[in-house]
């Protein structure tokens, strides 16, 4: 027992250690494991074969069919009784049964389009379907890219709350020690430490709840990662590096044309044009060859694995098939595509102004929020200088405790205000960079 006591600690340990991640490893995870990005992958799969679906209806076309018949009763013709007997009156018919019981029938067929307007067009045009499956990808990673950025910020922002409650706390704390020490001496009422010790009372629920939201953005994270919601994972970069980042970035030019939305519409409308072309193709003749060859077996007695003769039918030939006269449907069809080409064009120009607008409020909002978190930045300091001078005063009996619940409350706004100011921040970098389509 002890050598296999010994032998089991000598085994390797499974890890259920965390996992850490920047915001670009998490990115670039979510992108090969997030639901829409399996799904992307396997439409522009399915696109391919799409195109090769297509393809073969222009390659030769082989079937083989097979035809058993049992008359139950032989069909009877009716043919002139005077056939057989001349003398017969001429309104008199002889019913007369022709065939055998057993008929059966086996074949092939080959087919092979040789000429067809509609499909080479078409075989092009199939063509663009990976291309436009291809964009809805790009356009999918975008959305992943923009959703685990927003939920990789808020994990940020919440750590960084967590951290001002911990420096607070931390401040009360050092307080509360000092007036049990001063209370000990008789020169301090209890009423001062319950002051202390119920803003502490506040903290810790304030931090509790800050907990929980940190606990909800993780899993929020998780799911824009495509991780199970169990996974045990925290980020690897602190909100002040971030914000550091954003404020030393500067905005890069537009191209509306680049983003995957007008992409779509660009290939949206070459697949239109291409489909004006299959209509008008409409006008021209098809032609087809086909080949095919048959064996028939005719007889009274179920014997068709005997040495008996089978009956051979072969023909090969070409169709021919010329349009004519619609009474102006193709023309009717071909109008409309033009309509449709049109309607793709203004939907391309107001997508294209709708993306410069947005990026203008998003440079805008970036601006501002950035504007807001420098004053938030500036006035929490403050706050964090009139917090220290007031209990230092107050220990020296300068100041009263009203003067330092004062200055609790004031650092406590400034707190929310900074923690609200920085969730903007990223909020508006998180659109910037969606619509530019690029992270760092």
């Amino acid at each position: 027992m002890k050598k296999i006591a010994l032998l089991l600690l000598c085994l390797p340990v499974v890890s259920n250690a965390q996992q850490t991640f920047t915001l670009l490893e998490a990115q670039t995870y979510a992108l090969e494991n997030n639901p829409s990005a399996k799904l992307a992958k396997l439409e522009l799969e399915q696109a391919e074969y799409k195109v090769d679906e297509f393809r073969a209806i222009g390659l030769p076309q082989v079937s083989a069919e097979g035809n058993f018949q049992h008359f139950l009763d032989i069909p009877t013709s009716l043919i002139p009784a005077q056939a057989f007997n001349p003398m017969a009156s001429p309104d008199e018919f002889v019913g007369v049964q022709f065939g055998t019981e057993f008929n059966l029938t086996g074949g092939f067929t080959v087919s092979q389009l040789l000429f067809d307007g509609s499909y080479l067009v078409g075989l092009k045009a199939s063509k663009m379907y990976p291309v436009l499956s291809q964009k809805n990808q790009e356009k999918t990673k975008k959305e992943i890219r923009a959703n685990v950025a927003q939920a990789y910020y808020m994990v940020a922002v919440t750590n960084k709350n967590i951290s001002f409650l911990d420096e607070i706390t931390e401040s009360n704390e050092a307080l509360k020690k000092y007036l049990n020490i001063m209370q000990e001496k008789g020169m301090m009422d209890s009423t001062s430490i319950d002051q202390i010790d119920l803003s502490i009372r506040k903290l810790e629920s304030q931090k509790k709840k800050a907990a929980l939201d940190k606990q909800l953005a993780l899993k929020s994270l998780k799911m824009s990662m495509g991780l199970d919601l169990n996974t045990a994972i925290d980020i690897s970069e602190d909100i002040d590096m971030i914000l550091a980042k954003i404020s030393a970035a500067s905005g890069d030019s537009f191209n509306p044309e680049n983003d995957p939305t007008f992409q779509l519409l660009m290939t949206s409308k070459e697949l239109q044009e291409m489909n004006l072309t299959v209509k008008k193709s409409a006008f021209l003749p098809s032609l087809a060859a086909f080949f095919s060859h048959q064996q028939q077996a005719l007889r009274n007695d179920f014997d068709f694995f005997q040495d008996k003769p089978w009956f051979p039918s072969t023909i090969w030939g070409l169709k021919l098939s010329i349009p004519i006269f619609s009474s102006g449907m193709r023309t009717a069809q071909v109008k409309q595509q033009e309509i449709e080409i049109k309607k793709v064009e203004a939907n391309m120009e107001l997508v294209k102004q709708g993306l410069q607008l947005e990026y203008e409020a998003a440079m805008i909002e970036l601006q501002g929020a950035t504007d807001i978190y420098n004053a938030e930045q500036e006035a929490y300091a403050i706050a964090e200088r009139i917090k220290r001078r007031t209990d230092i005063k107050y220990q020296k009996k300068v100041a009263s405790m009203l003067e330092v619940a004062q200055a609790d409350l004031q650092l406590e706004q400034s707190r929310s205000s900074l923690i609200q100011a920085m969730y903007g921040m990223v909020t508006a970098k998180t659109k910037l960079d969606k619509i530019l389509n690029q992270y760092e």
